[in-house]
């Protein structure tokens, strides 16, 4: 198996996962193809399904731990979902990874959808002129 099988393979699995789309949310789920490794003779891809909340929010690791470790980093768990600005880009907060201790917090940049880690600081000091900016 080389780079070149794996990614033709990716961009098949991932047409699959797009025509099923309806069906798998039709459960109250979500999938997504995640990392892939590879070897000489075979190919790993992971996949993750995680339920939908009634809020419509997909209820990932990074999700729910934002949710459970938000006062940890003087944030609210009502957070998840708002956006900040940031050198003129808008971010929207999606989760936290705190297991990265200088970064954990989550944010999707609005016009491309690339996401990036932040500093709780730095968040912070987003959501505050956020909020001033919306008086």
């Amino acid at each position: 198996m080389d780079r070149q099988k794996a990614n033709n393979l990716r961009v098949a699995f991932q047409s699959i996962l797009d025509e099923a789309k309806d069906k798998i949310e039709a459960l109250g789920v979500s999938a997504s193809l995640g990392r892939a490794s590879y070897s000489n003779s075979d190919c790993t891809f992971k996949l993750e399904f995680a339920d939908i909340g009634e809020n419509g929010v997909v209820q990932t690791r990074e999700v729910s731990d934002f949710q459970s470790n938000a006062t940890y980093y003087d944030l609210k768990a009502e957070d998840l979902g708002k956006e900040f600005c940031l050198n003129g880009s808008r971010f929207k907060i999606t989760g936290c990874k705190p297991r990265s201790r200088k970064y954990p917090i989550l944010g999707t940049d609005a016009r491309t959808g690339k996401i990036y880690k932040f500093s709780p600081t730095t968040v912070k000091i987003g959501l505050d002129m956020a909020k001033k900016s919306s008086v």
